[in-house]
């Protein structure tokens, strides 16, 4: 969904597993297909954004998973500078 989300081209070549996620991830409102495209009419290479968009739901779901991303990352940061200081306390 990241790739969908840029603004670069993303390169696709139908396959019958693609198919099914891209099915799967418009039922849980992912993606939305572009008005007169259809996914069992896509082409079979080219540019996915030519044939569906992320949703809203979607673009706030990656906003969530980069929020929840840039959290836990400096909470490991912390965590690790307590663990350096424990582990220098514990040697002397």
């Amino acid at each position: 969904m990241r790739k969908l989300a840029s603004d670069a081209p993303f390169i696709y070549k139908r396959q019958p597993s693609f198919e099914r996620e891209l099915r799967h991830l418009r039922t849980l409102g992912f993606i939305e297909n572009i008005p007169g495209k259809t996914i069992s009419h896509m082409p079979e290479r080219g540019d996915f954004k030519e044939q569906v968009r992320i949703t809203e739901y979607s673009r706030n779901y990656l906003d969530k998973i980069e929020s929840m991303s840039t959290t836990v990352s400096a909470a490991s940061l912390s965590d690790n500078g307590s663990e350096n200081t424990l582990e220098k306390s514990d040697r002397s």
